[in-house]
Formats: structure tokens, sequence, C-alpha cells
């Protein structure tokens, strides 16, 4: 007979990828019963899924140029109404390629998961062995499958990647399933801001890697809960703080948007903040800078807009992060005595989780228009 799966499990692990936590579940029990892990496990792994990229073809959506249709592609699949292409990865203006070997992810998780196991005193009776069964020392086997993994384009943002990822973890006691349960990266999970393929490509796949431990790490330690039964909270997202402000300083508005370590201000999350009417100085700029780099990065859609004078004319700086954690910057009527020092200003700008930033202001007199990237 057929057994009736139950309510939020399934028979597969999914495995978590670029700081995004994961949803495990159990087949037929919350945890492992006491016993049923004693002895020796040996911990497997098998699996050898390509890693696949999935980004939006705008050629086949009315929108540009086939960006998708770059070396690589292996497929094409209808989401969000427009045709995406699966591909190796071409990032927009550049060749980068961005891909790992499935053994990576696997090697990577299995020692975390097993440090976990070993750590924990109800597992004392178990001794755990990454690496394939003996004959002659017989144990249980707890394999993980990887099916599927890869990027995938953030609905907010295409040019942003987030994790596609998936693992099947079973425990195998003699002829007897004794455990199955599974982990899925989730949107709310991944650190923001989410990268481009040029940044994750950067350094020979360096900022890959590097996501790529942080979310096996964080499965690692959930599907170690899932497995003793315990509970995990779900993650929410944070909500967004609305502030209107008339009339204050420029340290003020820094110290209510930056915080301090102890006590972190509203870039800290989602915020909608005006602060108006401000009386601003040449060497005001500095502060301004750093008020706008360090507001970029945080975890979701945000909006951050000041206006006033600056030496007796007016301006206004805005900031406009989406929910990929990426921001776009615009700054209007600030005067620089020339235009390397409008550059420089700029400069300050060009880090992970910018889209753009544009200037429209003076320099030694003359009016001086920039954009970037």
């Amino acid at each position: 007979m057929r057994q009736q799966r139950p309510r939020r499990a399934s028979a597969a692990l999914f495995l978590c990828l670029f700081a995004a936590g994961c949803a495990s579940t159990t087949t037929g029990k919350a945890g492992i019963s006491p016993g049923r892990s004693d002895g020796l496990v040996y911990v497997v792994s098998e699996g050898t899924p390509e890693f696949k990229v999935t980004k939006p073809d705008y050629a086949a959506s009315g929108v540009g140029s086939a960006a998708g249709a770059v070396g690589g592609v292996v497929g094409a699949l209808v989401v969000w109404g427009i045709v995406h292409a699966i591909s190796k990865a071409m990032d927009k203006g550049g060749d980068q390629i961005v891909a790992l070997a499935p053994q990576d992810a696997l090697a990577w998780l299995r020692p975390r998961l097993i440090r976990n196991l070993e750590a924990e005193a109800t597992l004392a009776g178990t001794r755990w062995v990454d690496g394939q069964p003996t004959t002659d020392v017989p144990g249980s086997v707890l394999t993980l499958k990887l099916d599927k993994w890869g990027l995938r384009a953030d609905k907010s943002d295409s040019d942003a990647f987030l994790p596609v990822l998936a693992v099947t973890a079973t425990l195998v006691k003699g002829s007897e399933r004794v455990w199955q349960g599974e982990c899925e990266a989730r949107r709310e999970h991944v650190a923001p801001p989410l990268h481009t393929l040029a940044e994750l490509g950067a350094n020979n796949n360096g900022r890959l890697r590097d996501v790529m431990t942080r979310a096996l790490e964080a499965c690692a330690d959930e599907l170690t809960a899932r497995f003793l039964g315990r509970a995990t909270p779900e993650l929410r997202g944070p909500g967004k703080l609305e502030v209107k402000v008339t009339g204050r300083s420029l340290s003020a508005v820094e110290a209510m948007m930056l915080g301090t370590r102890e006590a972190p201000g509203l870039a800290a999350g989602r915020f909608e903040a005006r602060f108006s009417e401000l009386t601003l100085t040449n060497p005001d700029l500095g502060t301004l800078q750093r008020l706008f780099r360090e507001s970029m990065t945080g975890p979701g859609d945000a909006e951050l807009k000041l206006d006033g004078t600056l030496d007796g004319q007016p301006f206004e700086a805005k900031l406009e992060r989406n929910s990929a954690g990426r921001a776009r910057l615009k700054f209007e009527g600030l005067r620089f005595a020339a235009e390397p020092d409008v550059d420089t200003f700029l400069d300050a700008f060009a880090r992970p989780g910018l889209r753009r930033v544009e200037f429209d202001g003076e320099a030694g007199g003359r009016r001086v228009k920039r954009s970037r990237p």
C-alpha cells in the first residue's frame, strides 16, 4: 500500500546554498528515535548533476538582445511568462564562466554534518565515518544525494542570482530505511546583497565558493536539528520602518541611519526614510558619502532621501534598494572644486550590491553628469 506523505514532509533533503538557511523535514517522525543510529554510521554521497545557471532571455520576451543565448545552453523553460535559458552562464558584458564541480558541495557538507552529530551527547553511542562502508566492518549508511544545483536570476533584479540546489539524505540500517528529510534554499534566507555573475565568478569563483560554503554549513546545522527532532524557528523578514524628519543636522541623520555596533540604525533593516530641509556645507560631503555608502547593503527593499541646501544652493540625494538588496543612487545639486573630486566621491560606491549611481551637479563652476556602472 502506498504510504500517505505527512504534512510539511517529503522524502528528499534539499541542501541550502548562498547563505540560504534550510527547511528540513523528516519522513514519518519529527526526529530519529533513540538508539536507531547507534553503532557505526558511514556518511557517503552520490549524484553528479551539471551546475546550471538560469537567466532571462530578453529577446524571447521582446525586451532586448538574447542575453540568455550563450555558450553552454542545454535547454529552456518558461518562468514568469518569459523564456529563460539554462546555461553555464555568461554575465552581461563579459564571458565569465560560473560553475563548480558537484563533488565540491558534498565535500563541504559531509564534514560539517559529521562534526555536528559527533558533538551531540544524545548520539554518544554512534561513530560517524566519512567514507564508503566496508564488508568487514558493517554499519548503517547515511547517503547524501546531490539531485540538482545552480543559480537562477532573481525576479526583482535579473542581474542578481539566487541558489537552486537539492539533495536527498537517507539513513539506512541493514535493509531498513530509518530516516529521511529535506532542506531547500529559501529566498528570505539569502544574505544581501545578491551578487551578479561577474561578482560571483571573480577570482576563480572565489565569492561563489565562499557563499556556498556558508550556506552548506547553515544547511548542515538545520539538518542536525531535524535529525534530532528539535524545533527550528521560521525566519521572517523584518518589517519596514517609515521615518520623516525635518530640519535635523546631518550628524543626527547619520546616527539615526547607521547607529552603532551595539544598537544598529535604520540601515540595518528595511526602511523608508526622508530627511528634509538639511543645511549642509562643502565639508559635509564626506559624511554624506559615508552615510549613503553604508546604507547601500541591507535586507530587502529600502528608500532613503535627503534634501535641503548645500552652501545655500538646493541639493537632493536618493538611495533605492530593491528586494535583492542591490542599490541605485542619485545625487543632484552637489558641487565640487574639480571633476576629479566628483570621480573620487563616486568611487566609494563601487562595491558589490551597486546597480547604478548617477550624478548631476557642478565641478569648478561647470555642470557635470556621471552615470555608473
